[in-house]
């Protein structure tokens, strides 16, 4: 468990945030269940039925204790009922049998928060005494108190937490009383009715208070005052990197999309909207639970009954470090201009970074035209997907997490981001939405390029200020976030309104340190008007890293790092008495230190070294840790920024006016987005221009890009590419084939200089930098640099040959991009999993919306590749090119438990999912039993929609509404009528390979393997060759004991080599003969790497330029067994020894004609007297002919108890293969 690292105490246990706050799912069941899985007992539980409308959400607390019922959607009183909530348990709670918290079959979420383990104390804080249970270390508390009799004015009462709460949530409990919410809102009260969509009741400070240990209600008897009536009050604060509590302001914009950042990755959010402009705006609720992964689109709402809702575009994304809105622009969420109240728990933080294993992969797939196709196979969670359709003229999509959900660009074309495509990045690949042709046409064949970045939520920097403190006679935040603490501090007339005037001896005023990391980028601008000053007193505070006076009268910005030593930058400016300055410091992690007074850069210090750490808060004008080195003088609209502010942001601080004095925005640092996965080299950064000529963006790597792919997201503007290869001052752009091109006289737009190892570098054009750095534009940016053994960026020389230039890259190639630099040729992209065989020639041109081109480009070797033309494209005489290469490197599933099962269901006609295996299916053997029609068996290797028929000779069938999807525990298939037939039973046979491709080597062929060598099953798929005694690999450490293959392009039979066939016997596993040895069917003897093949006969298996698909096994101790075995015609047949009981078996009868394949398995049931046999060379409906299919299942194998010829002929030599359930 990654744990919080927010320490209580010296010596405490650390804070983990889902001990205080969870999210659990649960199913009703009708009667009494307990729902544990919480984590601890909880005190507070808030339940909901997603599944139905007209069933109002729960409440319940230990406080009032368990049964004790309200609605938070309701003004209905408290009630008894012995049918709900029971109990609250050590690990969650128990249910009785209401409907409403347990009815069978629905779907229920609880939102459980943990006060003080059921105790409740009395407190008398206040003027009414009452009963609290709180736990403060996360902020959260219930009372309860009776009414009392004699309200007067105002009346208070101890809330028990260390902290003024934020959120109050309350409710006369003998009464029909409205719930009545209060939260705190840019530092005032505002009122909410909780059961309504109503917005806020406006100012409420004069009805409501609050301290550190009370709440105060003025005037308002209904809140307290029922002598007849009970009250409950739920009250929160916001506890750094746990929770939050705050407002933000709608954009309207479904591109411009509002970002929150709370400190930490969300667990919960809910949301209300506050001004309500145009139509009233409900408690919206997300969480981690109902949606495991973004967009969070599925919500309900606190103030009604209505079921659970889904819709993409009214979702949020959860982020490493907060939240953001959208794409919708509704009033639930995104009114332009209205504010909005939101209430955030914490997930639990992830530590672990990304690791090179499973960074990159490619996958085909085929379109179905329906919305919610799940492409699977990838092996890991993908950060950037890039989708062709190979058989048609469409566009490329790139889709990536950061920009999220539903949001593409398009590689060839110069066209702004567009609201589609990618519903959601799962953790096996991802789900597209409806039926475009560029990645879902129903039919159509497609390639996936994926890249994983972070696998966790992306992490957020920069935007509006986090803080803003204006100092009118208080020491509140505008945002409401982290309001000071000011002491012996006067207010005073200042540079605007009010400002906090500061003694020079004891007057100190401090907030949270946790308002930012000063070792990350940040900065601080405040105006100073100094009436004394001394050496080192301090004038702002952040730890070891501080401003002071020198003195001079100049001041001093300063880093402090005993290891590194200390960094510093000095002002030019003397400050004199009597006149405001207005000063700012900027710390980044790439540029350093910089000092800025009254809107000029006066100094700058490069070193970017850690400055040491301190305990306490932060302060202005003394410092904080040992309050001491106090200054003289005022400070007014100090603002706090978690990024750097640019020259031109500094200057609009200077140029500030009154009416700015609320504007969060104003000089702002540019938000900038970023999910890094170090390890393998590769970055995705969005960024928002700030018209600066020569900026530099963190790109977050561990190593200076070698490729940078970037592009306005917001504009029509070409792509700009930067890679090593360039020459100094030159890009490229992706979606044209122009050659390289000087970004000062090439383009008006802009474009990418030199990286360095901690930032990318925009640089301007003639005119503008729309390309890279326009205001108000947002980018996205793909970096990426080499990892050894696994990518690789370079160049090569073209020699104008068929035999063209040989590129060493230290690995396996698997993907490969080529561009001309110095010529205006396409970019173009091979792969091995479209095509296994060398020379790759099934290319694609990301500037190009052209479908899939045969042409013999490159080959792909085990330590590089070759080029194989004379082509421009690839290689023009003493042109230069530049390559990016790089290795598949998901490795394979190599586990041997759950690698077999059969399973039997039953056909619907329409789409449907069969579950249960306990695996990802690489292999499923399907057959009708109910009628007469075809076996079908599919595989991962082949793809979705792909089949072959074991009974008959023809070639690979396509149909999209076959198998769609190899899920985690099983598949999902349409209504094609072979597999899935309505109201027709079915059997089918499952078996786990690797789980995923790779490109295989080992023999003459190369292959496409998907491989388990602890099972001992392989799928491999090749592409014959017109030479005899060819071979390809199979990806198994041992050799094969069973092959099957089929010719997937022609009418040819399968062919099936058994143990002890020598190279000369075969058998077809579509026809009922005998073996064949009257030709030689392969081209020499099987090996443990290499299965050896022939173009020649009537079993040739590497017919010239013919797709192949086989199937490889051998024995795996006390799972598969294959051998044979001699009949005896009896009906007490031969027994056979197999090391385990098997659950599956394959027979077939070697010498005898006429003598069909059968199947017989544990699950339709086979015993002594009695077998449901399946025959793969016959479409025949399943055989129940009582002891003729009897075959005997027995603790070390099994008994023929039958003399059935197939079965059982006299004498007769039968092959078998035997699996067990594992």
């Amino acid at each position: 468990m990654s744990f919080n690292r927010r320490i209580l105490s010296p010596g405490a246990t650390p804070f983990v945030n889902d001990e205080n706050f969870r999210v659990v799912l649960y199913t009703g069941n009708g009667g009494t269940q307990s729902i544990t899985g919480v984590g601890f007992k909880p005190d507070f539980v808030w339940l909901k039925n997603r599944s139905q409308d007209n069933y109002a959400p729960r409440v319940f607390d230990s406080s009032r204790g368990a049964t004790k019922r309200l609605q938070s959607s309701s003004t209905s009183a408290e009630s008894t009922d012995s049918t709900s909530l029971t109990s609250f348990d050590a690990d969650g709670f128990t249910l009785g049998a209401d409907n409403y918290v347990n009815n069978n079959g629905d779907s229920f979420v609880a939102w459980c928060w943990k006060a003080g383990g059921g105790t409740t104390t009395s407190n008398s804080d206040g003027e009414i005494t009452v009963n609290v249970q709180a736990n403060q270390d996360a902020g959260f508390s219930i009372v309860t108190f009776a009414g009392i009799s004699d309200p007067g004015d105002d009346r208070s009462f101890g809330h028990g937490l260390s902290k003024e709460p934020e959120f109050i949530w309350m409710k006369r409990r003998e009464s029909s009383q409205h719930p009545a919410v209060f939260a705190k809102i840019n530092g005032g009260w505002e009122y909410f009715d909780g059961t309504s969509s109503t917005d806020g009741g406006g100012d409420y400070d004069s009805y409501i208070a609050t301290t550190s240990t009370v709440v105060d209600i003025h005037d308002v008897a209904e809140w307290f005052a029922d002598p007849s009536s009970n009250y409950v009050y739920w009250m929160w604060h916001s506890v750094d990197n746990y929770s939050k509590i705050g407002s933000y302001v709608g954009t309207g914009s479904a591109t411009d999309r509002p970002i929150i950042e709370t400190g930490f990755e969300p667990a919960f959010v809910m949301i209300k909207n506050v001004t309500n402009s145009g139509s009233a705006g409900s408690w919206m609720i997300h969480d981690n639970k109902r949606n495991t992964a973004n967009p969070r689109d599925k919500y309900l709402r606190a103030d009604s009954t209505n079921a659970e809702g889904t819709y993409a575009e009214y979702g949020l994304d959860f982020l490493s470090n907060g939240f953001q809105v959208g794409p919708t622009t509704a009033y639930h969420w995104n009114t332009s201009g209205d504010t909005y109240l939101y209430m955030a728990f914490a997930a639990n933080p992830d530590e672990e970074a990304p690791t090179l294993s499973s960074s990159f992969n490619t996958e085909i797939y085929k379109g179905t035209g329906i919305d919610g196709q799940a492409v699977t196979g990838l092996g890991f969670k993908p950060g950037l997907i890039w989708i062709k359709n190979r058989g048609l003229v469409r566009d490329h999509n790139l889709a990536d997490i950061v920009q999220g959900p539903l949001r593409e660009i398009t590689p060839n074309t110069n066209e702004a981001v567009e609201n589609r495509s990618v519903k959601s990045f799962d953790s096996d690949g991802f789900t597209l939405d409806n039926s475009s042709g560029n990645y879902n046409a129903n039919n159509s064949d497609y390639v996936t390029w994926a890249w994983a970045a972070d696998d966790n939520e992306p992490k957020i920097s920069g935007g509006e200020a986090i803080s803003v403190y204006k100092f009118e006679d208080n020491a509140n935040d505008v945002a409401g976030n982290y309001n000071g603490t000011a002491s012996n501090v006067s207010y005073v007339t200042g540079k605007f309104g009010k400002a906090a005037d500061f003694n020079g001896t004891n007057s100190t005023f401090t907030f949270s340190n946790s308002i930012y990391d000063h070792n990350s980028d940040h900065s601080v601008s405040f105006w100073l008007n100094p009436d004394t000053y001394a050496s080192d007193e301090m004038i702002y505070w952040g730890e070891d890293d501080n401003i002071r006076w020198n003195s001079n009268g100049t001041i001093l910005y300063k880093r402090y790092s005993n290891a590194a030593g200390n960094r510093s930058c000095n002002s030019t400016t003397v400050l004199s008495a009597g006149t405001w300055y207005h000063i700012v410091s900027t710390y980044s992690t790439v540029l350093g230190m910089r000092l800025y007074v009254n809107g000029e850069l006066e100094a700058v210090h490069t070193g970017t070294q850690n400055a040491d750490s301190t305990s306490g808060d932060y302060g202005i004008m003394h410092r904080v840790d040992n309050n001491s080195y106090h200054s003289d003088g005022q400070v007014d609209q100090l603002r706090i920024y978690r990024g750097v502010v640019s020259d031109r942001g500094v200057k609009a601080l200077y140029a500030e006016g009154t009416s700015d004095n609320d504007n969060l925005f104003l000089g702002g640092p540019p938000e900038i987005v970023t999910s890094v996965n170090a390890n393998a080299g590769f970055s995705i950064v969005r960024y928002g221009g700030d018209d600066d000529a020569n900026r530099l963006i963190p790109h977050g790597l561990s190593a200076a890009p070698e490729m940078i792919m970037l592009k306005n997201l917001n504009a029509t503007r070409d792509w700009i590419v930067w890679h090593t290869g360039l020459s100094t001052g030159k890009n490229l752009a992706l979606n044209s084939n122009t050659s390289e091109f000087t970004v000062s006289t090439g383009t008006s737009y802009g474009g990418l200089g030199t990286p360095t190892a901690t930032a990318i570098k925009v640089i301007q054009g003639t005119s503008n930098l729309d390309n890279v750095n326009d205001t108000g534009a947002n980018y996205m940016s793909y970096n990426f640099h080499s990892v050894t053994g696994y990518s690789k960026f370079g160049t090569y020389t073209g020699n104008g040959s068929a035999t063209g230039p040989s590129v060493t890259t230290g690995f396996k190639v698997d993907w490969l991009m080529i561009k001309r630099i110095d010529g205006s040729n396409s970019w173009a992209i091979h792969d091995s999993r479209r095509v296994s065989a060398n020379p790759k020639n099934e290319e694609l041109f990301a500037n190009l919306n052209d479908a899939e081109n045969e042409f013999d480009a490159v080959d792909f070797l085990s330590n590089g590749f070759q080029i194989k033309n004379s082509n421009n494209v690839y290689n023009a005489s003493s042109a230069s090119y530049l390559y990016w290469a790089v290795a598949k490197n998901v490795p394979s599933n190599t586990t041997l438990a759950n690698s077999f099962k059969t399973v039997t269901y039953t056909g619907n006609s329409s789409s449907q999912s069969i579950t249960g295996l306990g695996f990802k299916p690489d292999f499923i053997w399907m057959k009708r039993r109910s009628s007469s029609q075809e076996h079908a068996l599919v595989n991962a290797v082949s793809g979705v929609g792909k089949y072959v028929y074991s009974d008959l000779n023809s070639a690979e069938g396509n149909d999209t509404n076959s198998v769609r999807s190899f899920d985690s525990d099983g598949w999902t298939m349409g209504s094609n009528g072979l597999m899935n037939y309505n109201s027709n039973t079915y059997v089918a046979w499952c078996w786990k390979a690797g789980n995923t491709w790779e490109s295989n080597l080992d023999g003459s062929i190369p292959s496409t393997v998907n491989a388990n060598t602890a099972n001992g099953f392989s799928i491999i798929k090749y592409t014959g060759t017109s030479a005899s005694s060819q071979s390809v690999g199979h990806g198994l450490n041992s050799t094969p004991e069973l092959i099957m293959i089929k010719n997937l392009e022609a009418t040819e039979g399968w062919i099936v080599w058994g143990t002890g066939f020598g190279t000369s016997n075969w058998l077809e596993l579509n026809s009922n003969a005998a073996y064949n040895q009257d030709n030689a069917g392969w081209g020499g003897t099987h090996s443990s790497t290499v299965v050896n093949l022939q173009d020649n006969g009537a079993a040739r298996s590497s017919a010239n330029g013919k797709d192949y698909i086989a199937y490889c096994w051998h024995s795996v101790s006390g799972y598969s067994s294959i051998g044979t075995y001699t009949g005896n015609g009896s009906t007490t047949g031969p027994t056979v020894t197999t090391g385990f009981q098997p659950d599956f078996l394959l027979v077939k009868d070697l010498t005898n004609s006429s003598t069909n394949w059968r199947i017989v398995d544990s699950v339709r049931g086979t015993d002594a007297t009695d077998g449901s046999a399946l025959f793969p060379n016959l479409d025949i409906v399943e055989q129940t002919d009582g002891t003729q299919h009897a075959v005997e299942f027995q603790s070390n194998g099994f008994q023929i108890r039958n003399s059935t010829a197939g079965w059982n002929n006299n004498s007769a030599t039968h092959i078998y293969m035997a699996f067990k359930m594992n």
